[in-house]
């Protein structure tokens, strides 16, 4: 807080207590002076002298209006639900008490109720709505439930209802994010430009730009995008996953050594982190260390039962594996039919037919591997891996198993 602002609230405080004593016991007095202590940021005195202008006119929507902000402010989203909502059935036409139920709507998670709100404010008072972050609140609730084209326009119509809101990091960090949700990424990574142009120290924006640079494969940017993000806030890196994105891109360019560093971390911050095991047992398994990689599998599974590329791992080792000692084709079987039926894909096909092979049904095998590359064919994957698993059927037919090199 800048230390002019500390100087208009002292000033407001005295004029308040000391300079207007008679108007002390006026309502319009203690709503002064709970604006006073929302400036202040002490949240309890504004609820405390909102409550005695409700207790003078209990029937005028303000004060209701100006509590409710107060208990939002200290997180007290029930009250702040209640107050808002006695607001607005004393004056249907309070905008702001819609407004601000919305938000505490989108804070407690109903999103549906919270886009209902901020609509009815955004049509009551379109000046609030364009002088206010409303439509900025209702694009970000959209984004929650994923209905990403009508985020994306509520972003663009913030921008454009006030001239001053473009020299916000926020409207484009909103709709960078959305973009990237989209698979625009190209268009992403324009608009979070703008967004780490105004704000440079905005760690989340960097981040998000480093996901829409691994979602095309910059995996360089990537890396170097997350790494200033955990610059900026390495306090929050764990919990915002930004180790993990690093480590996964890390991953997916060969460097396993500073993969497995990055996973380690994202492990250590957050042990219940199935997706960061999961990612680290395919590094392992691509550096040969098979057992190290079946555990990360197993931890996966540990955490998230119902995670079909995790069984499908697994399964790919115990079929294929070039160490006898790791291979269990009756296993193997088990593991991928649980894979089917949480995700049935020609990847895993592909590996409950490496696994039948495994478990010396030939049969089935090159029954199941021309099914893989029936659905591999149908869905356009690439040339290069629909060899590879032609090569395989091959070998099924030659009574030959699988062995990974």
């Amino acid at each position: 807080m800048k230390p002019i602002y500390h100087l208009r609230a002292a000033f407001l405080i005295f004029l308040v207590f000391t300079v207007c004593p008679v108007l002390a016991q006026d309502y319009q007095s203690y709503l002064d002076r709970g604006d006073v202590m929302i400036e202040m940021r002490q949240y309890d005195q504004a609820i405390a002298e909102y409550t005695r202008a409700i207790n003078l006119k209990p029937n005028t929507a303000t004060a209701y209006t100006s509590r409710g902000l107060a208990h939002s402010n200290k997180s007290q989203f029930k009250a702040a639900i209640a107050d808002f909502t006695r607001a607005i059935e004393l004056d249907p036409k309070e905008a702001w008490a819609y407004g601000g139920r919305g938000l505490a709507y989108r804070f407690t998670g109903q999103y549906k109720k919270a886009i209902r709100d901020f609509s009815a404010a955004i049509e009551m008072n379109p000046e609030i709505a364009a002088n206010s972050p409303l439509y900025l609140d209702r694009g970000m609730t959209y984004a929650e439930i994923h209905q990403v084209d009508r985020a994306i326009r509520d972003f663009t119509t913030y921008l454009k209802v006030n001239p001053g809101h473009s020299a916000k990091a926020a409207p484009y960090l909103q709709r960078g994010r959305a973009y990237g949700m989209k698979g625009k990424y190209r268009m992403a990574v324009y608009d979070l430009n703008v967004a780490i142009e105004k704000d440079p120290k905005n760690s989340k924006a960097y981040g998000l730009r480093g996901l829409a640079y691994k979602f095309q494969g910059k995996y360089d940017e990537a890396i170097s995008d997350f790494s200033k993000a955990i610059e900026i806030n390495p306090e929050s890196s764990g919990t915002d996953g930004i180790y993990f994105a690093r480590g996964s891109s890390y991953a997916l360019s060969g460097q396993y050594g500073k993969a497995i560093s990055d996973l380690n971390i994202a492990i250590e911050k957050n042990p219940q982190d199935s997706e960061a095991y999961f990612t680290r047992g395919t590094v392992y398994q691509d550096q040969g260390r098979y057992d190290k990689a079946i555990s990360d599998f197993n931890h996966t599974i540990e955490i998230d039962p119902d995670n079909a590329d995790a069984y499908n791992g697994m399964a790919w080792i115990l079929a294929t594996c070039p160490d006898a000692a790791h291979r269990n084709g009756a296993r193997a079987v088990k593991l991928t039919q649980k894979a089917i039926t949480l995700d049935r894909n020609a990847q895993i096909l592909d590996t409950l037919a490496a696994a039948y092979a495994e478990a010396g049904q030939f049969d089935m095998a090159v029954s199941t591997q021309h099914k893989a590359i029936a659905m591999m064919k149908k869905e356009g994957e690439e040339k290069k891996i629909i060899a590879q698993s032609i090569k395989r059927l091959a070998a099924y037919e030659s009574n030959q198993p699988w062995r990974e090199k």
